[in-house]
């Protein structure tokens, strides 16, 4: 396609067992003026197969394939370059989006031209997509801003921006392991952001997808990220944020990982 409205990005990587439903969802949408980019990361099972399978049946999938590994910040700034459509979409391989999904997204930015990114909900699913819960994030760019430092209040699967906007930040940072969530801070300092009320995506909690080396990496990073929304930003730390730094430093180093995804799988935020 020459000039496609939207383009989805989806980073692979060993997705042997869930990539199929998650191509089918964006292949299923209601909203058909799309370009699909998937870039996988060097995978070792056959998630490159599947993937070549669908794009003979679908010439709107384009493949990228990294020469070597390069971790998830890399391969979705290597897709990025490729993009042409005026949103970018994102969604990856072991979840499923919504079959609206697409058409309330782009209806939603083309009616909101100062949103330059926005997500929604989602269901917080296991590895067979049964729900467990549903998250509540904030909507309104305000109530975003107010607990920007405390977690991370999107949906980083559902996210759909302003593609000239993320070539102004220049992609995904690869200065941090929570690459999602200091591209969505960077993202809001050239405009406003926000959530839809409804649900976009099944997303899969895996039990034993994350090492306690990762966890705690994850956790370090959020701090820093919080970190960097005040120096850089100008946010405001309250004590509040400060109690959830300090709570994430302790439990980097306390909680185990399998816990930690016990609870947060849970709580409605």
């Amino acid at each position: 396609m020459q000039n496609p409205k939207v383009t989805v990005l989806m980073p692979a990587y060993n997705a042997e067992k869930y990539i199929e439903t998650a191509i089918e969802s964006i292949l299923n949408q209601t909203y058909k003026d799309f370009e699909f980019i998937i870039v996988n990361d060097c995978s070792t099972d056959s998630t490159l197969d599947i993937i070549k399978k669908y794009a003979k049946k679908d010439k709107r999938i384009k493949i990228i394939s990294n020469k070597e590994n390069q971790k998830i910040a890399q391969t979705l700034n290597n897709g990025l370059k490729e993009a042409k459509g005026k949103y970018i979409a994102r969604l990856d391989a072991d979840d499923w989006s919504h079959p609206e999904r697409l058409e309330k997204q782009v209806n939603f930015m083309e009616e909101n031209p100062r949103i330059v990114l926005s997500s929604g909900n989602m269901e917080i699913c296991d590895g067979e997509l049964n729900k467990k819960n549903i998250s509540n994030y904030p909507l309104s760019d305000k109530d975003i801003r107010k607990v920007f430092l405390q977690y991370n209040p999107t949906v980083s699967p559902a996210m759909i921006w302003r593609r000239e906007v993320s070539e102004e930040i220049g992609g995904f940072s690869l200065n941090t392991m929570s690459e999602d969530y200091m591209f969505f801070m960077d993202m809001s300092s050239k405009g406003e952001v926000a959530n839809l009320k409804d649900i976009l995506i099944k997303y899969r909690v895996l039990d034993t997808s994350v090492s306690s080396t990762q966890m705690r990496r994850a956790h370090l990073s959020t701090v820093q990220i919080a970190l960097t929304g005040f120096l850089k930003y100008g946010y405001t730390i309250t004590f509040k944020t400060r109690l959830v730094m300090m709570t994430r430093f302790v439990t980097a180093f306390l909680i185990p990982p399998s816990i930690w995804r016990f609870f947060s799988s849970r709580i409605k935020r």
